[in-house]
């Protein structure tokens, strides 16, 4: 029989005190959805689901959403219906969010939750690392601000001390165009078998801008600079003479994974035809 979760979960409305909690055992959550789901999975991860938990919706700091100099701040407690429904919200993360299960889970769900389970298939992950994301935390010695990239480690892993929370994810905002595609079983409620997202601009017949990540590709989101630079200056058409190229690049980053949602090969095929589709298309 499966154990049961605590039924109450304290409400801190400072920093110091959810630090204080964290020293204390306590484990953070956000909106809570995806804990009857990792109640199994965390003994495999060395973790205890018994330990008692707590929620920072009630401290000021993580209940941001808000534009400054064209850099969006998006508190770790906003959930995603409330961050999709923001008029700054960016196209490429606000179609990333609205693949992401259901309207009553993301209505409770929070981009920091999604961010802190560094799963490879998180379906946020693509669009904020091509956004150059940081994540904020706060404990008693202060913020740091963490590159995305740099504060998930690996699958689970995240670069959070023993006494901090997050309290924030931003990012500057820009003009190009976005692209975003999600692989699944189903249109929605479904993870990802792999995900890619693009953020690109094309003027006077060249690509002046390019960039591209992938989710459940590898243990981590994965971008290649070496790609990108050589799109970044060409021509559609010389793109196009240059696409084997690219597609080894890629295919050499690509390290996928068989599980219960696709093979390997699967991933690794499925990828490698959405960039050729996408470079063909100019992301049209």
């Amino acid at each position: 029989m499966s154990e049961l979760i605590p039924a109450s979960i304290l409400l801190p409305t400072t920093i110091e005190q959810a630090s204080t909690l964290r020293l204390e055992g306590f484990y953070p959550v956000g909106g809570g959805t995806d804990i009857m789901v990792r109640n199994h999975a965390f003994k495999k991860l060395g973790r205890s689901i018994k330990a008692p938990l707590f929620s920072c919706r009630n401290i000021p700091e993580t209940r941001r959403l808000v534009l400054e100099n064209n850099r969006l701040i998006i508190g770790s407690s906003m959930t995603i219906s409330e961050i999709t429904a923001y008029g700054h919200c960016p196209e490429l993360l606000r179609q990333s969010l609205l693949s992401i299960a259901s309207p009553g889970i993301r209505n409770t769900a929070t981009l920091a939750g999604n961010i802190c389970n560094a799963s490879p298939a998180a379906d946020s992950l693509p669009a904020l690392y091509l956004y150059d994301a940081a994540v904020e935390s706060s404990g008693p010695s202060g913020k740091r601000e963490i590159p995305i990239a740099d504060f998930i480690k690996g699958p689970g892993q995240i670069d959070l001390h023993a006494d901090e929370i997050i309290t924030a994810v931003s990012f500057e905002l820009n003009n190009l165009t976005p692209y975003f595609r999600k692989v699944g079983t189903r249109a929605a409620n479904a993870l990802s078998k792999l995900s890619i997202a693009s953020l690109l601009s094309i003027e006077n017949n060249v690509f002046a801008s390019f960039r591209l990540a992938l989710g459940a590709c590898a243990p981590t989101v994965v971008r290649s600079e070496e790609a990108e630079n050589i799109v970044c200056g060409s021509s559609p058409d010389d793109v196009q003479k240059h696409l084997d190229e690219i597609l080894k690049i890629y295919a050499g980053i690509i390290t996928p994974i068989d599980d219960q949602r696709s093979t390997a090969a699967y991933r690794r095929n499925t990828a490698l035809r959405l960039i050729e589709n996408l470079l063909k298309s100019g992301g049209n």
